[in-house]
């Protein structure tokens, strides 16, 4: 009975290091990111002169899932973003809508509202060491979609 245990643990522990020594190369984990982001925009309405801009910042936290792979001085590798990110919603009030901002008594105030909702957001990556202490250049390819929510009341 000894010799089988011994038989199959000597077995195993060829097979796990075997396994090991194949996936060497290949890591694979979840990583969190945190950033802050900025977006503008400029809106000219039809038939007047006058131009509205807006600038708005957004935090976001979000997890990752990534597999990578180490040819050597380079190391390859795909990011997922399960899930989506969506921004909080802004909006806008506009008064005399319809009048031309005249004050004739049927002034009406509507508001516009808008947000944006990231979704499948996948980069695939390489990266090359620079120093012998962890620091690297990160060059990637991102492809993303943007769905944009809208209610305006204006058109």
């Amino acid at each position: 009975m000894k010799k089988i245990v011994a038989i199959v643990l000597a077995v195993s522990s060829l097979f796990f290091l075997t396994v090991s020594n194949a996936l060497a190369e290949w890591s694979a984990g979840v990583s969190v990111s945190s950033g802050v982001y900025e977006a503008s925009g400029t809106e000219t309405q039809e038939g007047d002169n006058e131009k509205s801009t807006a600038t708005e910042h957004a935090q976001f936290t979000y997890p990752s899932i990534f597999l990578e792979y180490n040819l050597g001085l380079v190391s390859l590798g795909l990011d997922v973003i399960p899930g989506s990110v969506t921004t909080e919603e802004s909006s806008r009030t506009d008064s005399g809508v319809g009048d031309n901002g005249l004050t004739t008594g049927n002034d009406t105030n509507v508001t516009n509202k808008a947000s944006v909702r990231l979704s499948r957001h996948v980069s695939l990556y390489a990266l090359v060491p620079i120093t012998d202490i962890g620091t690297f250049a990160r060059v990637q390819i991102i492809k993303v979609d943007v769905e944009t929510k809208e209610v305006l009341v204006t058109g």
